[in-house]
């Protein structure tokens, strides 16, 4: 099994490395050596053939005037709907160039749905909810994970080959 221990001091990180394992497992720390989650760590194929990414369906939901989760990762071409939980209604909208929306003012589960097919990093907000906030990110490889509150993942299944490793955190 290959182990990482990244430190992350910047927004982005680039590791080339070769998988002789299925699963790789990282460890992600700020400058502070802190454990850093929320980071979003995925590892794009080198010298392989690209494969065809299925379409997903994701649900960001609001909920207490907050998005959940806060932050997300989504392959491209991913289709998320908008769920509103609150008894109040929300606006939302994103202004980023992977994809920039408006869902106007709703209730429930909007007609709208959202596919996001352009990689990056999407910045949603609610125009009614200034603190209102979420980060999607979007990738081209279905192999991705999400750092969780002890700053630790594991990429699973990854086949033999080469990659770039990026890291990423809002």
């Amino acid at each position: 099994m290959l182990r990482f221990i990244i430190c992350a001091f910047i927004v982005i990180f680039h590791f080339p490395f070769t998988a002789s394992a299925n699963n790789l497992t990282f460890s992600l720390s700020d400058n502070k050596l802190k454990p850093l989650s929320n980071a979003v760590v995925y590892a794009i194929p080198l010298n392989q053939p690209k494969t065809k990414l299925a379409t997903q369906q994701a649900t960001l939901i609001q909920s207490n005037k907050m998005f959940s989760p806060y932050v997300s990762v989504f392959q491209k071409a991913t289709i998320v709907t908008f769920l509103n939980k609150d008894s109040v209604k929300h606006h939302v909208y994103s202004f980023s160039n992977p994809k920039k929306f408006e869902i106007k003012l709703y209730s429930g589960k909007p007609a709208k749905t959202i596919t996001f097919d352009r990689t990056g990093m999407v910045t949603v907000g609610c125009n009614i909810h200034d603190d209102m906030l979420a980060y999607i990110f979007v990738v081209d490889t279905p192999y991705y994970e999400l750092s969780n509150a002890n700053g630790k993942g594991v990429l699973n299944d990854l086949p033999n080959g080469q990659y770039l490793l990026k890291v990423q955190h809002p």
